[in-house]
Order: structure tokens, then C-alpha cells, then sequence
């Protein structure tokens, strides 16, 4: 069960580094999933827009243990994915332009890794604001 917690407007979140730019965010929501097979699509995070208001997403970031691929769908529907790795288990969306999420909507965070024979661990965040 993710856990939800709103923050305050305007709080800085800092500390992004590798050259992830720090986002102002009042809004975050945590997930993680242990023990993951290959080859399987598996929900880290998912959050439906409650209000108040439209949610404008910043920045989500997904760690891995495993080499696989992290996507983000919206309403079911595929906006982004890239591929995490031992090398580089950390994969940041980051929306110069923040993608829009209406109320109502489902933001899902969802993993697949390819490493057969071995369990994977994944975490989520993502960081966002009200308008």
C-alpha cells in the first residue's frame, strides 16, 4: 500500500543529484514492492488524484535491484518507461513541463525485469504539486 503524504506548497525538495534538478513539490507518494520475479509486470506504485484540484507531476523516480525497464501509465495508458540496470538501478521521469493528471485519474508506476532465477526489489516516488 503506497503511502501518501502531502506536503506543504512550495517546500524544496533538494538533494536529486546526478544532475537531477531539485523540485518544488506539495505533493509525494512512496512505494515498493520486494521479491519480484522476472518477466512479470508488477505495480510499485499506483495513486488515483483524489483532490482537491488537478495534479501536475514533476518528477518520479524508480530504483531497482535487478536489470528491467520502469514504466508510468495514466489512466492505463503508457506516457514513459526507460531501462534501469545494475550500472544505472535508477530511472528519473522529469517533466520540465509538468504532465497533467485531471481528478479522477490513476498515476501507475510499474516494473518488469529480465534477470530469470532471481527475486528484484523496486521502490517509487513520485513528486508532484496541486493546481
Amino acid at each position: 500500500m503506497p503511502v501518501l503524504i502531502p506536503l506543504i506548497t512550495n517546500l524544496a525538495i533538494s538533494g536529486g543529484g546526478g544532475g537531477v534538478p531539485d523540485v518544488d513539490a506539495s505533493y509525494r507518494a512512496h512505494g515498493s514492492v520486494d521479491n519480484v520475479g522476472a518477466n512479470s509486470e508488477t505495480t510499485v506504485l499506483s495513486i488515483t488524484n483524489g483532490g482537491p484540484g488537478d495534479l501536475r507531476l514533476d518528477r518520479i523516480s524508480v530504483e531497482s535491484s535487478a536489470d528491467g525497464v520502469a514504466k508510468v501509465y495514466i489512466d492505463g495508458v503508457l506516457v514513459e518507461q526507460g531501462r534501469l540496470s545494475i550500472s544505472t538501478p535508477t530511472q528519473h521521469f522529469v517533466y520540465p513541463r509538468p504532465q497533467l493528471v485531471p481528478l479522477g485519474k490513476i498515476v501507475e508506476v510499474k516494473v518488469v525485469h529480465y534477470e530469470t532465477g532471481h527475486l528484484a526489489d523496486f521502490s517509487a516516488s513520485i513528486l508532484g504539486h496541486r493546481i
